[in-house]
């Protein structure tokens, strides 16, 4: 006997004082079909098992209907190869794999823990054999309450391990925060006698129920504030959109020394004629009127200067399109209408239907430009919208028509910064090294 094949055998026998024997498998509904085959293999690989061997484990632990099965296919399968394909046609099949795949977009965060959610999700990956983190965050993302899914998804999670652990730190925040809604300094004492209405203020009363008004201000603005520093600790995103407000609001420095010396461009002012009054049409004149005549003449003349041309062309209007940009939303192309009239992004039911994408029980009613509404309708959370290769998810409520529609309203708009030029038919899409143009659909 070769040295060789003496160290394999010792070798193999030191590993199986450390492999779990798997649990015998009989093909019921709320068994792991997936799990027990994945069990027979760690077996076959860590001990370098031969088909025949290896089979001969595999039906040594079948039982029931599933030893019934082996017994009618035991003498027309020679390979592991071949026992695994007719193992998952026969217990992992394409009703069982769509039950799977309806548990695990219904289950909802609803009355559990996210540790719950969690492995009851993880569960049914592995039965699925679902590998795509990107996929699973959005699942788990889905399962949330409307508010933390939003935290966690704008958090942009690589991996579904990050994802959950996220949701679990606010819980905990919300666990350790959440059930007291105000400082206690800022209750009311009801033990107190309430002054009457029509009693004669004291002054010295007055002064101190505000000074303790003030005080009790003051440690809830605290609060708040270290509130706001927890979320923004964990929201990458929100740190971001408050930088890009500061920026707004106060200008953006100086990159070198170049642009220093450089005069700062005011916006153009632009003032807004008054309405008259009713006072104004009563025919009484105080002599301004030859002052506005000539007011509106200058104000004429100057608006002349600045015209640009813009003459009525009605084939032009006729052939104006909404600003349209194709995106991938669960690896199909569609087209979406970027619309900064939109107050909401709005999904047809078709195209939610038809893309596997979920619907929860919140319902919003939408007014038409014509003040019609459209009624209560549903709400389709985490749509998972990439442009240009960058996850911008957005949150839809859901028309009910009958073509394919996708709108990105100004919801979408405002989170992800995404920036609209008419003119030239392209969007400024913001990513973490610098603004990316989107030309549109002409």
């Amino acid at each position: 006997m070769k040295t060789t094949d003496v160290t394999n055998k010792a070798d193999n026998h030191a590993l199986e004082a450390f492999l779990a024997r798997p649990d015998p498998f009989s093909g019921q509904p709320e068994e792991n079909p997936w799990s027990w085959l994945h069990a027979i293999e760690r077996i076959r690989r860590g001990l370098n098992t031969p088909d025949h061997q290896i089979l001969l484990v595999a039906g040594s632990l079948l039982r029931g209907p599933a030893g019934s099965w082996w017994d009618a296919n035991e003498d027309f399968t020679t390979t592991w190869d071949e026992f695994k394909d007719k193992f998952r046609r026969q217990f992992a099949s394409q009703d069982l794999h769509a039950e799977w795949w309806r548990q695990l977009r219904e289950k909802k965060q609803t009355g559990i823990s996210i540790s719950e959610l969690a492995t009851f999700q993880q569960e049914l990956f592995q039965r699925l054999d679902l590998r795509d983190e990107h996929r699973k965050v959005e699942i788990f993302c889905a399962a949330l309450d409307t508010e933390l899914g939003l935290l966690v998804d704008r958090a942009s999670p690589n991996t579904y391990q990050a994802a959950v652990t996220l949701a679990r730190r606010e819980e905990g925040l919300h666990i350790k925060y959440g059930r007291q809604a105000m400082p206690k300094n800022l209750e009311v004492n009801l033990s107190k006698p309430r002054r009457s209405a029509y009693a004669e203020p004291n002054f010295t009363d007055t002064m101190d129920a505000l000074t303790n008004e003030f005080k009790a201000l003051r440690v809830h603005m605290i609060e708040q504030s270290r509130q706001v520093a927890e979320r923004l600790a964990l929201d990458k995103e929100a740190v971001k959109q408050l930088q890009e407000g500061l920026r707004f609001l106060h200008g953006r420095k100086p990159r070198n020394a170049r642009d220093k010396g450089k005069a700062k461009h005011d916006p153009m002012v632009v003032n807004l004629a008054r309405p008259a009054s009713e006072s104004d049409e009563s025919g009484y004149s105080d002599g301004s009127e030859d002052t506005e005549s000539e007011s509106e003449t200058e104000t004429e003349s100057k608006s002349e200067e600045s015209d640009i041309g813009y003459p009525y062309d009605y084939k032009r209007m006729d052939k104006s399109t909404p600003l349209m940009v194709d995106v991938m939303v669960k690896g199909h192309r569609v087209q979406a209408v970027v619309d900064t009239g939109a107050s909401v992004s709005v999904i047809s039911k078709p195209l939610a239907k038809r893309l596997g994408l979920p619907f929860n029980h919140d319902r919003m009613a939408i007014q038409m430009l014509d003040e019609t509404s459209s009624g209560a309708t549903r709400m389709c959370p985490n749509v998972p919208v990439v442009i240009q290769g960058k996850r911008r998810p957005e949150h839809c409520t859901v028309q009910d028509r009958p073509s394919d529609l996708l709108i990105l309203g100004m919801p979408w708009l405002e989170v992800y910064g995404v920036k609209v030029d008419p003119g030239e038919s392209k969007i400024w899409l913001p990513t973490k090294k610098g603004s990316q143009t989107v030309t549109t659909i002409q």
